[in-house]
């Protein structure tokens, strides 16, 4: 009897065991994933931002990419705009001094540029890079724009030195080309001055001043600038004007030997 009761109970425990165990299995994964499901949501939080995060990198550096290719265009139209700028400027320039040849056809022009300046700012002199292999000679008038701004002191094998019509050194034989009265043109640190005209000479306010050709190193005719008011007194021998030349001289880059 007592070994029937044993059976029947072992019996009863196996039952148990495969009833219960399923169950409890069951329950334990669920608990698991249960406990487990902030931790998922916070890997994959992770992953999407890491994600995110790469392809934020790839696109910043991709504008920067793009960025630097805007910036090199930039500059290459840039540098296209001020090269044709300047282009337009010597072709400018170069029309003006067609135009003076057309009215000085016996002149023969040396191109130069001005490579340097006196010291200080003094509107003085100026040294042009060519010289006596070019057939610079000294005493040579030079213009810019169809204007005379000095004449050659110096000449030296590549380069000479131009002392301008402003220098208290620069005497140049000019004339009124309406009354064709004749007088020195000067500078000073005062400014240019037409002097040595009669007083009964009747001088207009923006009256053409030229120069007048005496002395055979300078042509005839070529624009100095314009009368700009008397500056003397009745009681002096002679009129003195003041002179607003024609060109500025502070502006010059390429100026024209008269060979």
């Amino acid at each position: 009897m007592k070994k029937n009761n044993k059976i029947f109970l072992i019996i009863i425990i196996i039952i148990i065991i495969i009833v219960v165990i399923p169950i409890t299995r069951n329950k334990f994964t669920q608990v698991v994933m249960y406990l487990g499901k902030p931790f998922a949501s916070v890997a994959s939080l992770l992953a999407s931002d890491s994600r995110g995060f790469l392809t934020g990198l790839t696109e910043i550096s991709s504008l920067r990419k793009e960025n630097s290719d805007l910036v090199q265009k930039l500059k290459s139209i840039n540098i296209s705009s001020v090269e044709l700028e300047e282009l337009r400027h010597e072709n400018e320039v170069l029309k003006q001094q067609l135009g003076f040849l057309e009215e000085h056809q016996e002149s023969e022009l040396i191109p130069a540029r001005i490579i340097g300046r006196e010291p200080f700012g003094a509107l003085d002199r100026i040294i042009i890079d060519k010289g006596i292999k070019d057939s610079v000679r000294k005493g040579s008038a030079v213009v810019a724009n169809g204007a005379i701004i000095g004449r050659v002191d110096e000449v030296f094998e590549d380069q000479s030195k131009i002392v301008l019509i402003t220098s208290k050194d620069s005497i140049v034989q000019v004339m009124l080309q309406k009354s064709r009265t004749l007088g020195i043109l000067k500078g000073s640190l005062n400014g240019v001055k037409m002097e040595n005209i009669p007083q009964d000479t009747v001088i207009e306010d923006g009256e053409a001043i030229i120069t007048s050709g005496l002395g055979g190193e300078i042509e005839s005719g070529i624009l100095v600038g314009w009368a700009n008011g008397e500056v003397s007194y009745k009681s002096e021998i002679y009129k003195v004007v003041d002179v607003e030349i024609a060109e500025d001289l502070n502006k010059l880059e390429q100026v024209f030997v008269i060979k």
